[in-house]
């Protein structure tokens, strides 16, 4: 299924990202390959993301909000989640991507990031270094749609999740407290969130894109 208009730029960026998202495994990644979703998966999307739930309700974490399930659709019809997939062919675990967030980063929304949001780890297949291999796309994703920054949020409380995504290759800007933001999901409201920005084309990129 194709995005929905207007979604990915022109024809002719979304041909050099589908091309992208094909090659992705053997340009970047090396053992896994990262595809645009398919709706057909949402069982399964379902399933990880409550197997995450509980993981974080066990060790006393931060807790997600329920399975997001509208807005995955609608990502999914947008072009904008993306699942990755094991050497095996076994799905590994999914994400997507926001071309704007203005409402977590502000001023600094200036239409030149890629955002990655809701990355979810199947729970067999964790150990895989899904993370590491996420930012090694993003590096290329961002590079063909003109883009100059990749940047992430997560809990700032959670410091061996940032600590984590750090080892993983993101730099770590700061912390943003959030106020009440109406136009965001209620488990925003009032969170102490750890924003991480990396530059495509810094020394990491081209290490990462070779």
């Amino acid at each position: 299924m194709g995005p929905a208009p207007g979604a990915c730029g022109d024809k002719k960026i979304w041909l050099k990202l589908k091309r992208l998202l094909i090659c992705s495994s053997s340009l970047l990644n090396h053992e896994m390959r990262i595809y645009r979703s398919s709706s057909a998966s949402n069982d399964r999307f379902s399933n990880f993301w409550n197997a995450a739930l509980a993981y974080q309700k066990a060790k006393q974490l931060p807790l997600w909000p329920a399975y997001p399930a509208q807005r995955i659709k609608d990502e999914i019809y947008g072009g904008l989640h993306f699942s990755v997939f094991m050497p095996d062919d076994v799905l590994a675990g999914y994400f997507s991507i926001a071309l704007a967030d203005e409402l977590i980063w502000g001023e600094k929304e200036r239409g030149d990031a890629v955002y990655i949001h809701r990355i979810c780890v199947n729970p067999d297949r964790k150990g895989n270094n899904l993370t590491t291999h996420i930012l090694s796309w993003a590096y290329g994703y961002a590079l063909v749609a003109g883009r100059k920054f990749i940047r992430m949020d997560t809990w700032g409380d959670n410091l061996r999740l940032v600590n984590y995504y750090i080892t993983c290759g993101f730099r770590h800007v700061g912390n943003r407290r959030l106020g009440s933001v109406p136009d965001l999901p209620p488990h925003y409201s009032n969170a102490n969130l750890a924003l991480f920005e990396n530059v495509v084309d810094s020394p990491a990129c081209a290490e990462r894109g070779s």
